[in-house]
């Protein structure tokens, strides 16, 4: 299984986009991304930065770069959570069929309930949650192709 796609590849790539100010969730999401893909599909991970009042260009720019399916990981903490939440909704308006995982680390109970009303699918604590999520995001893909 291949972790970055050629542009003469036919097969489906499986985009990760992850939105962090460190490296602690893509480490977990290179680790694991691979294991949540089937056949001969592409895994595609891409640091997206940190969660800052100006990331709406940034969500803009890359929901016009690809029309594939992807999984949005967000990190969201106490210090980013207004910034986040707008950078959410705007990314579920633009990209209806994204996945949206939200980690949330030290986020209070209405944080949590702000985000899952905002369409976060899933909300994970900790980077070693993320393969609980392969069943999700198997089902995710097999129904959108």
């Amino acid at each position: 299984m291949n972790t970055q796609a050629t542009l003469f590849n036919r097969q489906p790539v499986r985009q990760w986009h992850v939105y962090e100010s460190s490296d602690r969730w893509i480490r977990f999401v290179r680790r694991f991304a691979p294991e949540f893909v089937t056949g001969e599909d592409h895994v595609s991970i891409k640091a997206m930065g940190p969660i800052t009042a100006d990331l709406h260009r940034r969500i803009k720019q890359s929901s016009v770069d690809s029309a594939a399916q992807r999984i949005v990981l967000w990190h969201v903490h106490r210090d980013n959570a207004p910034h986040a939440a707008a950078a959410i909704a705007q990314s579920r308006v633009l990209r209806s069929a994204d996945v949206h995982v939200a980690a949330i680390g030290d986020l209070s109970t209405a944080g949590q309930m702000a985000l899952s009303e905002l369409g976060v699918n899933v909300l994970i604590r900790r980077p070693e949650q993320l393969p609980m999520l392969r069943k999700m995001v198997r089902l995710h893909y097999a129904v959108r192709k």
